[in-house]
């Protein structure tokens, strides 16, 4: 009976070390820098720059990104509709106190990986300002991995926009924020 007994808390004892505990959370991350730079060539090819700093909770090995999505409030004027796109900053700027069109970046109007295409968002004049969502997942995957430094996201007018369209876009740069949904693997 002792033997059996032995065995039936040993087995409990194995199942529950190979039981896996997922803690799921919910984020939500406002900027730690804004900039604003503009060409000077053209007025209407504005950029906005945003650092976000993840915490550790985030950058954890165990911690497993679901999804992120990039949420402002914007609005096109001067044109029915008009695109943006979100990608992921390749230069570090966040420690420069002058950041313009061509300061620090190796490219006039700066550096980032338009890798990430998927990242952008249609706004329409006729929604007025709207509280807007981006998908930012496999940016702030990439940045958790160490994939990519993280040197945050920059938002740009569509290259077709500025070439055949006349839309001025309108950010609140107030209210912009990263919403986060990751969960923790627990072995």
């Amino acid at each position: 009976m002792k033997t059996k007994m032995h065995i039936f808390i040993i087995l409990l004892i194995s199942i529950s070390l190979q039981v896996q505990s997922v803690f799921a959370r919910k984020l939500i991350i406002i900027p730690e820098k804004v900039a604003v730079i503009t060409s000077p060539s053209e007025s209407r090819d504005m950029r906005v720059l945003l650092f976000f700093s993840l915490p550790e909770d985030v950058l954890d090995s165990r911690a497993i990104v679901d999804f992120a999505t990039l949420n402002c409030e914007a609005q096109v004027t001067d044109a029915a509709m008009g695109q943006i796109d979100i990608f992921p900053i390749t230069s570090d700027w966040k420690s420069i106190g002058d950041i313009s069109w061509i300061n620090p970046w190796n490219n006039a109007g700066g550096d980032y990986s338009e890798e990430y295409l998927e990242s952008n968002y249609t706004l329409k004049s006729e929604w007025g300002t709207k509280e807007i969502s981006i998908d930012i997942t496999e940016i702030v995957q990439d940045w958790q991995k160490g994939a990519i430094s993280n040197n945050g996201v920059i938002i740009k007018i569509t290259q077709n926009d500025l070439e055949n369209y006349t839309p001025k876009y309108n950010f609140d740069r107030e209210n912009i924020r990263i919403r986060i949904h990751y969960s923790h693997e627990y072995k």
